[in-house]
């Protein structure tokens, strides 16, 4: 079977493949710009320096040139007055230039300690006393502070705010999607127990999806109203059967008793295959009606603490399992005590044992066990007949349904259905596993006690 995923799952997983995307190939843009731009605009900040302290410069006739303080200058620049001797007479430069030669004077970049610097220069002459002076900007590249330090913050900035925007407004519109996608499931689960019109749909503002749940409400409302009739016509099919096949039953009884008066033991024989009948007719007719109800919604569960090892054995002790002497009942039990109602647990268990009865061979084994695994109650009922072929195990539980090789058996394919759906009211589940040939187990899971 294909792998399945929600909706949301997978548009959050093509959220973060585009969002990573996304991000990489910013972050690939700001470090390229980085390379190329850093040197260029780290001179351009320098020329700026220059520009700036050159109008802090003080000229007096003995003393020559000196900076009047106090200036600053950003992280990672520096700037320092030259004498016509190259000796730094005022600003400041980094410890690795104390013993620097600035004799060169030109623009250049250089490694000192391990560390880059950008140094430009810019020649100031004394209009007095003809001396000429240079103004030099030192700029430790990998600290200085440039443009690309606020576009790097600005990235940051938009990344968070981004992802908190694409963040709300995807789970704004992952929740206007999914609402009405789970409504309507949960609307499919409760189909035929509630009127649909307590749960209105409501407008979500989407085409396709406005259009799917327009779809769906009207397909809701005419299946409603087939399950609706469905199980109204099986309510008075069976109350109005349950009427003559009383009578019979009367009838009989009455029959069987004059015949036995009489010493005709055909008649009384005969009477005898038609009331074991009419009984076999007023089972199916009482599975029927509990059916509907169980479909319906209609059941009260009357739930009480008793012990499922307790029961089995009672049903065991039954007559019906009583008669079956060709076929070896093993019963492996531990208390195993659950909360139920008792009578549906009852025709549950019976049924599945029934089941094994009916599709095993003679002087097979049915091997019934009930205990806790992975802390659910369970029963099963494991038997050595004809087994289910694979194809045919997604339908051994719909109603009526009877598989080809076990036509011949008696029965009306209604017990597995029964017992599934009294398993779901509970909260628990039916399970079902054969090997062709070989027998089947059928499983009655609990919901964790």
């Amino acid at each position: 079977m294909k792998k399945k995923v929600s909706i949301v799952g997978f548009s959050e997983i093509w959220f973060a493949v585009l969002w990573i995307t996304f991000s990489i190939m910013l972050l690939s843009l700001y470090l390229l710009l980085s390379i190329h731009l850093k040197s260029t605009l780290v001179h351009k900040s320098n020329r700026e320096n220059i520009r700036r302290i050159e109008h802090l410069l003080v000229q007096d006739d003995q003393e020559g040139i000196t900076i009047e303080e106090p200036y600053t200058l950003d992280k990672g620049y520096f700037i320092v007055l030259l004498d016509q001797d190259n000796k730094v007479i005022a600003g400041s430069c980094p410890a690795e230039f104390r013993d620097y030669d600035f004799a060169l004077k030109k623009e250049e970049t250089l490694e000192i300690d391990g560390k880059k610097y950008h140094l430009d220069f810019k020649r100031i002459p004394h209009k007095e006393i003809r001396k000429i002076y240079v103004l030099c900007a030192i700029a430790d590249i990998r600290a200085a502070a440039t443009m690309l330090d606020e576009i790097r913050t600005n990235i940051i900035v938009f990344f968070i705010l981004g992802v908190t925007g694409v963040i709300v407004l995807f789970f704004f519109v992952s929740e206007r999607i999914t609402r009405p996608l789970r409504r309507m499931s949960e609307d499919v689960e409760k189909l035929g127990t509630e009127n649909l019109a307590a749960n209105m749909p409501t407008e979500t503002g989407f085409t396709e999806i406005d259009a799917l749940e327009a779809a769906y409400r009207r397909l809701y409302e005419r299946m409603a109203l087939v399950i609706k009739n469905q199980n109204r016509f099986n309510a008075d099919v069976s109350h109005e059967l349950r009427t003559p096949i009383t009578v019979i039953q009367t009838q009989c009884q009455l029959g069987k008793e004059h015949a036995l008066e009489a010493k005709d033991e055909e008649i009384a024989e005969m009477m005898d295959v038609i009331d074991r009948q009419t009984e076999k007719m007023n089972r199916i007719i009482n599975i029927l009606m509990l059916l509907t109800k169980l479909e319906s919604g209609t059941v009260r569960l009357n739930a009480e603490k008793f012990d499922l090892a307790t029961l089995i054995e009672t049903i065991c002790d039954d007559e019906e399992f009583l008669q079956a002497s060709d076929r070896e009942i093993i019963c492996e039990l531990e208390e195993t005590i659950v909360s139920a109602d008792v009578n549906l647990i009852m025709i549950a268990v019976r049924n599945i044992l029934s089941n094994a009865v009916k599709y095993s061979g003679d002087g097979s084994q049915i091997r019934i066990r009930c205990g806790t695994v992975d802390g659910r109650p369970y029963c099963s009922a494991a038997d050595q007949g004809i087994g289910i072929r694979k194809e045919n195990m997604d339908q051994i539980f719909n109603a009526f349904y009877r598989a080809e090789e076990s036509r011949s058996s008696e029965g009306m394919g209604l017990g597995l259905s029964l017992a599934k759906r009294i398993m779901e009211i509970h909260g628990g589940e039916i399970r079902a596993e054969s090997v062709p040939g070989e027998g089947s187990t059928f499983t009655l899971y609990f919901a964790p006690q």
